[in-house]
């Protein structure tokens, strides 16, 4: 199929109320010329409607119909010139992963959309990638180049003159701030949340004045209602009705809207002491949120339901929201890992007759990869059910959960490091000092050993003063000046302010991961080293004999 003809001018109008913003209108024109192409039997005219009608779903944020719209139809016109709606259809496709759980190929997608947009020099199609590459940078937690990118998007954005698409910039910019704040919130980080919520504010109100000045009401109505959030996870609740009155005049063509200010009334009321009206909001944002199928809304919701609960000592149902939450997001995973498959069964369908091979082995491996993480990610919920009461930290159980995913496909010649870390002659403290300081000295402890590591680094304890800390991609040496930093740092430490009049030290057992090596293996080895350090006078490093610091 080589021929290019203009599109239908209803279908042309239907994309001018699709930036508009107006959704409804804009999927009638698409639905009327779906069907007036199908009569007609036009291929490509009905595969224009369908990519239509997919941008429109992944705008009303139904991202499994937008991919199920979308991909069947990409194919059509990458055999023909329809370039610039193609070039839309990336960008979003890579959106639409991201949410599903997917944002690592949704990058390629939207690199896609990006190289695509530099060869027709489309300035608008540019910032669009721009724009929902920063998304994706976002859903993949790599917040600094999220912002970097929005930032560069943003100002490309208003250099053109195109308010739209800033302003929707700005608005993700907030929401990136916002969902720092949340995560806060949910580590019981009231500081870092306040701080979030007020950098989230500014770029709301930033977001707000643009919307109203380019009249983008599907944005406004959402930026009113965060904007509304982020007050009440400051404390500032003096503005929040009239931010949700706002929003609720938006709301009337948006279920998912209505969740959202439903939400932000029953935080409101909780912060305001009036358990009542916070139950009955947040049970009614709850309501639309799963009538809905926004399972990142319903967790957010049952979060908030279950800090309630907790907050007025009604511990049973506190718990039971929990296990609501915990059982929804491992069903929300698996959906998910169920939309990731058959989207790249779908793909590599319309792919097959375009590419070679080769390509087609290495998207199965990203197919195979991407599950692994989507896995990852759902034994993640188990973590509360999996950490150490006194110190907070994961306890054997977790550990041996965190480090499934290193000893997955992929994984098992990549570097790896492990350190048995014992407290040198802990029974002496608890003996002379008690057993309350003796936590104390553990808990502290802890908190030493988490400095200076990353995110991908796991850290447990596996009960008494022994902790274990694993080092993925760190060979032998890494790893043992890593030892000796925090082996320093514990000795130099101040343990009086836990009530210890007795110094503290720890001795360290470091190995390397071996071909072949379980995590059983390797935690012996590292025990034996452990061991061999407590021999060699404690307070120091041992990763093999001949090799020891102190």
């Amino acid at each position: 199929m080589s021929q290019h003809r203009t599109p239908d001018p209803e279908l042309q109008r239907s994309y001018t109320l699709l930036d508009q913003g107006q959704l409804g209108e804009a999927r009638r024109l698409a639905q009327q010329c779906l069907e007036q192409a199908r009569e007609a039997g036009d291929e490509l005219a009905s595969s224009r409607a369908s990519i239509a009608l997919g941008l429109i779903a992944a705008y009303d944020s139904r991202h499994e119909e937008a991919m199920q719209l979308l991909l069947p139809h990409v194919p059509v016109l990458e055999a023909t010139e329809a370039r610039k709606e193609l070039c839309r259809a990336y960008s979003v496709l890579g959106f639409s992963l991201g949410v599903l759980g997917d944002p690592e190929r949704g990058l390629e997608w939207a690199s896609k959309a990006l190289a695509l947009a530099e060869q027709q020099q489309s300035s608008r199609e540019l910032v669009r990638a721009q724009l929902n590459r920063a998304v994706l940078f976002n859903q993949m937690g790599d917040w600094q180049r999220a912002e970097l990118s929005l930032r560069a998007g943003i100002e490309e954005a208003q250099g053109h003159g195109y308010g739209p698409s800033a302003t929707a910039g700005l608005s993700n910019l907030a929401e990136i701030h916002l969902s720092q704040a949340l995560r806060c919130r949910e580590r019981h980080d009231d500081a870092g949340a306040a701080r979030h919520a007020q950098d989230a504010g500014h770029w709301y109100e930033r977001a707000i004045e643009s919307c109203i000045i380019h009249g983008l009401d599907n944005i406004l109505g959402e930026a009113y209602a965060k904007l509304a959030r982020a007050l009440v996870l400051q404390s500032q609740m003096a503005g929040v009705p009239g931010l949700l009155q706002r929003a609720a005049g938006l709301a009337s063509d948006s279920p998912v809207l209505r969740a959202e200010i439903s939400l932000t009334q029953g935080m409101a009321a909780a912060e305001s002491g009036r358990e009542q009206d916070a139950r009955h909001a947040l049970e009614h944002a709850l309501h639309i949120a799963q009538e809905c199928h926004e399972p990142d809304l319903v967790h957010q919701v049952l979060f908030e339901l279950s800090h309630l609960e907790r907050s007025y000592g009604h511990l049973h149902a506190a718990l039971q929201r929990f296990e609501e939450r915990h059982h929804l997001m491992m069903e929300h995973f698996k959906r998910r890992l169920r939309m990731v498959a058959r989207s790249a069964e779908v793909w590599a369908e319309a792919e097959q007759a375009r590419l070679a091979a080769r390509a087609a082995i290495e998207r199965e491996a990203e197919l195979i990869r991407s599950q692994n993480e989507l896995l990852a990610r759902a034994a993640q919920l188990q973590q509360d059910a999996m950490c150490d009461g006194l110190t907070g930290l994961l306890n054997r159980r977790g550990l041996e959960a965190q480090a499934r995913t290193l000893w997955g496909p992929g994984q098992s010649d990549s570097p790896l490091s492990l350190a048995v870390i014992d407290a040198d002659h802990f029974k002496r403290i608890n003996d002379d000092c008690g057993h309350a300081t003796g936590d104390a000295v553990l808990k502290q402890l802890g908190q030493l050993l988490q400095q200076d590591i990353r995110a991908s680094d796991v850290l447990a304890r596996m009960g008494g003063e022994e902790f274990v800390l694993v080092l993925p991609d760190r060979t032998l040496d890494e790893a043992q000046r890593i030892c000796e930093r925090v082996r320093q740092r514990v000795a130099e430490g101040n343990w009086q302010q836990c009530g210890s009049h007795l110094p503290v030290s720890i001795s360290i057992g470091l190995s390397q991961r071996l071909p072949g090596d379980d995590l059983e293996t390797l935690l012996r080895r590292a025990d034996q080293l452990m061991y061999a350090a407590k021999t060699a006078g404690r307070n120091c490093v041992r990763s093999n004999p001949g090799s020891e610091t102190s």
